[in-house]
């Protein structure tokens, strides 16, 4: 009975952190201004196992990218967040909160690169790519600092109900 209600439980947060994600990306934002990445860092507070976490993302944004559309690059995005998803921990949560949009700007904007025609394949298109590119990592970096604080707040305000909980039955 007990494993009925945990997995009930995990699976009911988890369908409510797809929700939540999805409907970050759906809902008008300025570009690149969403949990996403921040999700990715600091999933480890709601999922221990990180294959949990790079599902929660990766099935998060799909849905999303069939709801607002798919584009040539979403191998690039996709593969950025796996990779950030397997490099965050709880010991180095800040140092990737702060990196994580970076490395999501060199792959993704690489990718952009690669598969389109709008620049030349040398080292001035790619050179061009990345600084028309610079507006979009600004968002991204606010984004992922300010959702990475509203997660990290929302774990404190749950290990401290979690704790009045569980005294309030001893």
């Amino acid at each position: 009975m007990l494993k009925k209600i945990k997995f009930n439980e995990n699976l009911n947060k988890s369908v409510f952190i797809i929700f939540l994600l999805t409907l970050s990306r759906i809902v008008p934002h300025e570009p690149n201004f969403t949990p996403i990445i921040s999700f990715a860092v600091m999933g480890y507070i709601f999922f221990h196992d990180t294959f949990k976490k790079i599902f929660i993302v990766l099935i998060s944004m799909f849905i999303s990218d069939l709801i607002i559309g798919t584009h040539s690059i979403m191998i690039f995005v996709y593969i950025s967040i796996v990779i950030i998803s397997f490099l965050s921990n709880k010991k180095n949560y800040i140092f990737m909160l702060i990196i994580s949009p970076l490395i999501f700007f060199i792959i993704s904007n690489f990718g952009v690169w690669i598969l389109s025609e709008t620049y030349p394949k040398n080292l001035s298109g790619i050179t061009t790519c990345y600084i028309l590119a610079i507006p979009f990592l600004k968002n991204t970096f606010v984004s992922t600092i300010f959702y990475g604080f509203i997660i990290l707040l929302f774990s404190k305000h749950l290990q401290t109900t979690r704790k009045k909980n569980t005294s309030s039955f001893t």
